[in-house]
Parts: C-alpha cells; structure tokens; sequence
C-alpha cells in the first residue's frame, strides 16, 4: 500500500490515506458486531433485546417511551374530543373561554406525563397479586370516586 501511496500525492494521496482508514476501521467494527449494523441500530435506537431475556424485564429506551407516551396522548386527545359536546355547557355556568380550553388540554397532558412514570413503577412492582393488578386496581378506584 506505500508504493500507492507514494504515486500519489496532495489531495488524491490524502483521499486514498482517508479511505484506508475508514476500511480498517470498518473491519475491526464488522469483528466487534457481527450481527450487522441492522441489528446495533435497532438495539441502540429502539431498544430491541438481543438475548434470551424475556421481554418484561428488558428496560425500554427512551425513544419506546416517547412512542408509547405520543401513543397514549393520542387516545386522551380523542377521548377529549368525544367530549367535546361538553363545552357549550361549561361557556352556560360561566367558565370563561381560555379556561375551558385549558380544561380540554389537561387531560392529555396529564397522560402523556404520567404514562411512563406509572409504566415504569409498575414495571418495578413485586406485589404478591403481580405486577400490573395493583395498578389496574388503584386506576380503577381513582376512575370510580
């Protein structure tokens, strides 16, 4: 490879050293991960498991949080907008207008901050009834009263 390089010289001799570089540094990243780069990406982005650890206990990143959580938001703000028949009853007892808006956001807002903080405490729970019933129960409960 010096003899290559010693025919060139200035920017195409740079270029070539660059190249080179890049190779064998390409080659020692292929010995490293051999599952290819497909699978570094979706384990390093997504927080896809590559081992024999059962889904529940693998910790989710925190793009798959954002997701669930734009997910969640979602579904409030269509459960806000099914609802909305609410509203000329709240401008009837005097609610004023920029109050009643901020009365439709809340509920949105409110699950897209607290699913992954409940997401991730239920995910820790080691209740004798399991990990989720006790969520679901106080949940319930809260909806109820």
């Amino acid at each position: 490879m010096a003899d290559k390089l010693n025919e060139y010289q200035g920017v195409t001799g740079r270029l070539h050293g660059a190249r080179d570089r890049y190779k064998e540094r390409w080659s020692r990243w292929r010995e490293q991960h051999p599952r290819g780069v497909k699978d570094v990406v979706a384990e390093s982005l997504f927080g896809i498991p590559n081992s024999d650890v059962p889904p529940e206990r693998v910790r989710k990143s925190r793009i798959e949080l954002m997701r669930i959580s734009a997910a969640v938001m979602g579904i409030e703000f269509s459960y806000a907008g099914e609802t909305a028949f609410v509203s000329p009853t709240l401008l009837q007892i005097g609610v004023p207008h920029h109050q009643m808006t901020l009365v439709w956001a809340l509920s949105p807002l409110i699950g897209f901050f607290m699913t992954p903080l409940l997401g991730s405490l239920s995910d820790r729970c080691k209740s004798r009834f399991g990990r989720r019933r006790p969520f679901i129960v106080m949940m319930s409960v809260g909806v109820l009263f």
